[in-house]
């Protein structure tokens, strides 16, 4: 039987134990309201949410451990980057070269041996177009190696010289294969870890990009070029369709 429930008046150590629940309650409350304030300014500040903000931190510990393997340079960077602009095209004497915008005419060459190392690594497949032109397009794995190189830029090298020397010291103390086939291995560009290749479906999103897709979601595209199609050469190529779509 509870104190006071004979009388029916309360004793004074129910109205004790009511006024510490009652506090308790208050600071909860006002503890929430801190967080919830918190969470507000970063949000505010970062354009994502917690969830996020954690993938973007992990994301940052992957890169950090990725890019330095890439061995690449400033260079391979910035046809990357043109690439992914549509920039990039083979010309009809089967050389390269980076127009100023997508549809503009023709553009300033590049070497073929640097577009060669990336589709080698499989950051780039060519498409020919309906009408004729081979453009040179980042693939999946091409995306997601210049979406670390920009959470980590510190990991690109400067030149390819000093890009050479690094991947060369990867493959020197490969005691079982012959000095030239070293050097051969070090001439390629390796291509990104299977398991940061992986991790481009799950990139963080800020709350704008989360509403864009909530909004969108019966109107997504997942039949053969959309965004999750898989290719097993380096992954889909945006915007091109495929004859088969793989899920991740």
């Amino acid at each position: 039987m509870a104190r006071g429930e004979v009388s029916g008046t309360a004793t004074p150590e129910d109205v004790q134990e009511t006024d510490a629940e009652r506090s308790r309650a208050e600071v909860a409350a006002w503890f929430r309201a801190l967080d919830a304030g918190v969470e507000a300014e970063l949000v505010a500040e970062t354009g994502m949410d917690q969830a996020n903000r954690s993938k973007l931190e992990r994301d940052r510990s992957l890169a950090q451990r990725e890019v330095p393997a890439l061995g690449i340079a400033r260079s391979h960077v910035a046809l990357l980057e043109a690439a992914q602009a549509w920039r990039l095209v083979r010309t009809d004497d089967g050389a390269y070269a980076v127009r100023r915008s997508r549809d503009a005419e023709g553009g300033r060459k590049v070497s073929g041996e640097r577009v060669a190392l990336l589709l080698q690594a499989r950051y780039f497949a060519e498409v020919t177009e309906s009408s004729g032109l081979v453009r040179v397009r980042v693939t999946i794995r091409g995306a997601q190696a210049l979406y670390l190189i920009g959470l980590h830029p510190a990991g690109v090298h400067g030149d390819e010289r000093s890009a050479y020397q690094a991947r060369w010291a990867r493959v020197a103390g490969r005691s079982r294969m012959s000095r030239d086939a070293r050097k051969a291995a070090a001439r390629r560009l390796p291509p990104l870890s299977s398991h940061a290749a992986t991790r481009y479906g799950d990139r963080p999103l800020t709350v704008i990009e989360q509403a864009w897709r909530a909004a969108r979601a019966t109107d997504v595209v997942s039949g053969p070029g959309g965004a999750d199609a898989w290719e097993s050469e380096g992954g889909a190529v945006f915007g091109v369709a495929v004859p088969e779509s793989r899920a991740w």
